[in-house]
């Protein structure tokens, strides 16, 4: 059984922007690039919720390469 981990490489934040900032809802957008691959991440806060929403759009285009994806 192969173990896959050994990091090979990282998604750098390219640009952050705010979507939305309203009473009911605020919205962050974070696009990063690894290679020719794009991710898009929106990170949703709701008013008074204890948790965050999390979108993840992501065009892997890596070839031969297995994407292990993780938050910190």
């Amino acid at each position: 059984m192969k173990a896959y981990t050994k990091e090979a490489g990282a998604f750098d934040t390219a640009r952050c922007r705010i979507l939305e900032n309203g009473p009911l809802r605020a919205t962050l957008r974070v696009r990063s690039r690894y290679g020719a691959s794009a991710l898009e991440t929106d990170w949703v806060l709701y008013a008074g919720a204890r948790t965050i929403e999390v979108r993840v759009n992501l065009d892997w285009r890596a070839h031969l390469k297995i994407l292990k994806f993780c938050f910190r």
